[in-house]
């Protein structure tokens, strides 16, 4: 029993010293290190009047692998609030969901909810929270204007099944206020109008099969998180990844509705993601545009 142990620790070290490695030869476009350098944790800052952006790497010497955190904010306002909730719930109905609905998400699921929040002053998550709004919102009128109430709608995931060792897949649940009227959909709630979204957030894990050598099998893991964050005039997002090897990638670019949002806020209030986040990995000197 001893002896299978020690086999189980050697070839865990192998699968994070080597195996990512190999996983990475898919033809992605990388950001790749000069010949000879080797990742250090490292920050790199920068901030302007309105916006800071922050990216930190760190190499994980106990587990193996690497990790970065990309961090912006900036102040918006109201009408931006409610175009960027318009923008990101568009994207949202485009790449997660059939026929207007949330359904079951394939190597997708909801922020984690220990995940800590980075603006206060909004609802904490309940569970694996995927979409969530609140606000006010007008109910009726009166001779002197609208008569306001409270609203706010959610969309959490659960895990449900493993669809063979590539896949795993979450299921849906939404809740929303009885202020919301039955006849205005979700994905309008940034669009329509009398309606003062005071906050509102997404977050994506996304999954990625992995070969675990000591299951000998490919196994679903969070490889990138993104969060996206609004309260009260001002934004945040985060992209958090996690690689079992030296060549992280830039998913504004790869990842289909990142790259949506970051050319949506891009033309709203004039920040591309893509195009920061790949600055900041410049300005770390670690990495030279290569594909």
């Amino acid at each position: 029993m001893l002896v299978l142990q020690r086999v189980i620790c050697i070839l865990e070290l192998y699968e994070r010293m080597f195996v990512g490695s190999v996983l990475g030869r898919t033809g992605t476009p990388y950001l790749t290190p000069p010949a000879g350098s080797r990742p250090q944790n490292l920050t790199t800052r920068m901030s302007d009047n309105s916006t800071s952006t922050e990216l930190t790497l760190q190499r994980n010497w106990i587990l193996g692998g690497y990790a970065s955190e990309f961090l912006t904010t900036t102040n918006i306002t109201p009408d931006q609030t409610s175009d960027i909730l318009d923008h990101t719930a568009r994207a949202l109905r485009t790449h997660l969901c059939h026929d207007g609905g949330f359904t079951n998400l394939s190597n997708v699921k909801g922020r984690d909810p220990l995940e800590p929040l980075m603006l206060s002053g909004a609802p904490v998550p309940t569970g694996e929270e995927l979409f969530a709004v609140g606000g006010r919102i007008a109910t009726g009128t009166t001779e002197s204007g609208f008569i306001w109430d409270s609203f706010r709608y959610s969309c959490l995931t659960r895990f449900d099944h493993f669809e063979g060792a590539r896949t795993i897949v979450h299921s849906t649940h939404t809740t929303q206020t009885p202020s919301i009227p039955e006849w205005l959909p979700w994905w309008l709630l940034g669009a329509a109008a009398p309606i003062e979204p005071s906050f509102f957030r997404l977050g994506l894990e996304f999954f990625t099969s992995r070969f675990v050598i000591t299951r000998l099998s490919f196994t679903p893991i969070v490889t990138d998180t993104f969060l996206l964050e609004v309260v009260d005039g001002t934004l945040a997002c985060k992209l958090k990844i996690e690689r079992p090897f030296w060549k992280p990638t830039n998913p504004f670019e790869t990842t289909p509705i990142l790259r949506q949002l970051s050319n949506d806020l891009q033309k709203v209030c004039g920040i591309s993601l893509s195009a920061t986040f790949y600055k900041e990995l410049l300005l770390q000197g670690q990495f030279s545009p290569q594909a």
